[in-house]
């Protein structure tokens, strides 16, 4: 093999090298034992399922456009796609505390999406979901949409404190 067709070969293989480092980077966050698996974490009211589902959806199809840095998104690690969007999908049960499994998804989660409307202001799993992702240093990625009512008081106490 010539000097030529030697560094073709190493330079045809670094795109696969590096495809296989991508792909097990994904692989384990997916797992826990890596960066976080979620782009985002939804947390709603569940009478605001409805927008919660819309939401979810359209984040998770949602296709960046080609003239933004595939950079943008979850580490890039998803190409033209933001990454994997966590929402539940059942009530939790009453007067229980937040489950381990919601905090280990707020814990995996690179933003926390808040539905804001009258109804998650009164949830306390809205507010405990707010409290313990900001106990994870994160409050720079909280993200408040309003769904229903008119501010402060559409927002959870958690979200009302920095605008009173």
């Amino acid at each position: 093999m010539t000097n030529v067709e030697s560094s073709k070969a190493k330079a045809s293989a670094l795109p696969v090298e590096e495809a296989n480092k991508l792909q097990k980077a994904v692989q384990r966050s997916n797992k826990g034992d890596g960066p976080a698996a979620y782009a985002a974490f939804i947390s709603y009211s569940h009478t605001d399922e409805k927008t919660a589902n819309w939401l979810h959806r359209q984040l998770e199809t949602y296709r960046i456009p080609s003239g933004i840095a595939p950079a943008v998104g979850k580490q890039g690690l998803f190409g033209r796609h933001i990454g994997q969007v966590f929402r539940d999908r059942a009530e939790f049960a009453a007067g229980g505390e937040l489950e381990q499994e919601i905090q280990a998804a707020l814990t995996r989660s690179d933003h926390l999406i808040v539905l804001s409307s009258p109804s998650a202001a009164a949830s306390k799993y809205v507010a405990a979901e707010i409290d313990y992702f900001s106990s994870l240093t994160k409050n720079g990625r909280i993200i408040p949409v309003i769904v229903e009512g008119d501010p402060p008081s559409c927002f959870p106490a958690a979200l009302r404190d920095g605008l009173e």
